[in-house]
């Protein structure tokens, strides 16, 4: 299986018949958005791709987890976007970074949300090959994608999100790379540069891949504008309507937001009919339950969203600044992204490109949708990998289904390993003396969900004695066996416990039941416990 993780939208292909073929979602789409919505404390699961645009609160839903997995909280990307978000970004233990949504008690790691989608994804490829996974067990090869700019720790985190659900990942690929693969350029090309153009629904990535003498294919230079992607355009004509309906009809749209919201979606799917039609006609349901409509057409959204077009070529030219390279170094252009179906754009690239164009009839490649481009690439490289050695896995990740952490002084509990955490994980903390000729620390391990101490439940506890101003490390590690090791550390001999505290199934003694009252009382007594 090719897939490709979109910021907005997910596309899976697979390799089958000697033919690549892209996996259609349960509504026959052949791209799902990449977003989770929670129902409630009772619901058994989130609602994921199409079925989370039901949800009329946006509260409920999280989207954007590509941008946030494997990022700190105090990431400078991640905080410049958290105040757009309806569902909250909070800070946990280390600096890790958590969402929290209205419709649920609980936070969610990242890792989690997105394991929700690649379970999500697991069902479309049982329902594509006419399965049931309790009756038919299908060893699923992942060929995972990712931008360039991911890090070792945002590519791990995405990687285990996917084992959790049983699904192997042969190897990471990064998207431009795939983009060369969809076509065959490491194939057909040699010694030539290849830039790849990527806008899905809020980033406009671009990179020039050097396919060598061998046909490897390796990165020249990449750069991109993380604020700059479909969903602008969207908001061109969102801004375009709610004035001509306050002209034409007087209907204030922004006073109602679920309208609002509504009015968004219908200029979204404009602006799609408007890359293959000259018209598209938005309608929204006024106070009075009429319905109110509107023309636009394909030259007043170009002219809506001409500064935008004019910025991907300015991107364009500064990325072969830096690449230190001319248009004529150019050999192909792949157009990755939903986005590039919007002809204007590719009209703006073959006027930019024009001599290229001419020597090239085929100079600009986007025979593939480019919305599939990423999936297709993935799952063409994949089939073409030896799978002999390959060994099916079981699920190196799980869930940690409980706070637990140490008592503080002030009875308050500091957590250490969140509740749905990844496990296995490995955390450490500083602690300090309290109070002067102080001779010994009793750290008290809890696991409860409660700020006050005395509400969460003890599990065990470590005496260490205190020599001079000793200060000391903290170190929580659970494994796949729901073992909690504990082990304290000297600072300055980070290497050599001094003491360690082994709990084997650490929670045994909480039910599911007991374990969500836990939940539900923390969420009540929040604010009264700070």
């Amino acid at each position: 299986i090719g897939l490709h993780f979109g910021t907005t939208n997910i596309c899976i292909a697979t390799h089958q018949e000697n033919q690549i073929k892209i996996i259609p979602n349960e509504y026959g789409f052949l791209t799902s958005p990449n977003r989770v919505s929670f129902l409630g404390e009772d619901a058994e699961a989130p609602l994921i791709g199409n079925s989370s645009k039901l949800i009329t609160f946006p509260q409920c839903t999280v989207f954007d987890v590509k941008k946030i997995i494997g990022r700190k909280f105090n990431d400078e990307l991640l905080q410049n976007n958290i105040n757009f978000y309806p569902f909250r970004v909070v800070e946990g233990p280390n600096n890790d970074t958590y969402l929290k949504v209205e419709s649920r008690m609980d936070m969610f790691a990242p890792e989690l949300v997105a394991s929700f989608v690649f379970g999500y994804v697991k069902q479309l490829v049982y329902m594509f090959y006419g399965m049931e996974e309790c009756e038919t067990p299908l060893d699923i090869i992942i060929m995972l994608s990712v931008p360039n700019y991911f890090n070792d720790e945002q590519k791990e985190a995405l990687k285990e999100s996917c084992e959790f659900n049983n699904l192997t990942v042969l190897d990471i690929c990064r998207e431009s790379q795939c983009a060369c693969y969809a076509y065959g350029l490491e194939k057909s090309l040699r010694n030539e540069y290849v830039m790849t153009l990527s806008m899905g629904g809020t980033s406009f990535l671009l990179s020039i891949e050097f396919i060598d003498k061998d046909g490897n294919v390796t990165l020249k230079e990449h750069d991109g504008d993380v604020y700059l992607g479909g969903d602008d355009f969207d908001n061109r004509i969102v801004k375009y309507c709610c004035n001509e309906f306050m002209e034409k009809y007087n209907l204030d749209i922004r006073e109602n937001p679920m309208r609002l919201r509504f009015l968004k979606s219908e200029c979204e799917k404009a602006k799609i009919k408007l890359s293959t039609e000259n018209e598209a006609i938005i309608t929204v349901k006024g106070n009075d339950q009429q319905i109110y409509e509107l023309k636009l057409n394909r030259s007043k959204f170009e002219e809506l969203s001409m500064d935008l077009f004019e910025s991907c070529i300015k991107s364009m030219e500064g990325l072969m600044e830096q690449a230190k390279i001319t248009k004529s170094d150019i050999r192909n252009i792949v157009l990755l992204g939903g986005s590039f179906s919007i002809p204007k754009l590719q009209e703006l690239l073959r006027n930019y490109f024009a001599e290229n164009c001419e020597l090239n009839s085929h100079f600009i490649l986007n025979s593939i949708p480019p919305e599939h481009v990423i999936a297709y690439g993935s799952a063409l490289s994949g089939s073409e990998r030896d799978l002999s050695t390959l060994s099916k896995k079981e699920a190196s990740v799980d869930i940690n289904p409980v706070s637990v952490g140490i008592e503080i002084f002030g009875c308050v509990m500091k957590s250490i390993i969140e509740r749905n955490a990844f496990i296995p994980c490995k955390k450490r903390v500083s602690i300090a003396v309290c109070a002067e000729k102080q001779k010994k620390i009793l750290i008290n391990i809890l696991e409860g969900e409660r700020l006050i101490s005395k509400h969460d439940k003890s599990v065990g506890s470590i005496e260490i004695p205190i020599h001079n101003e000793s200060s000391f490390e903290v170190e929580f590690e659970i494994d796949l066996t729901y073992t909690l090791q504990v082990q304290v550390y000297e600072k300055g001999n980070p290497n050599t416990s001094i003491k360690s505290l082994s709990i084997p199934n650490y929670f045994s003694h909480l039910n599911p039941e007991e374990i969500f009252e836990m939940v539900k009382e923390s969420s009540h007594t929040i604010e009264t416990d700070k």
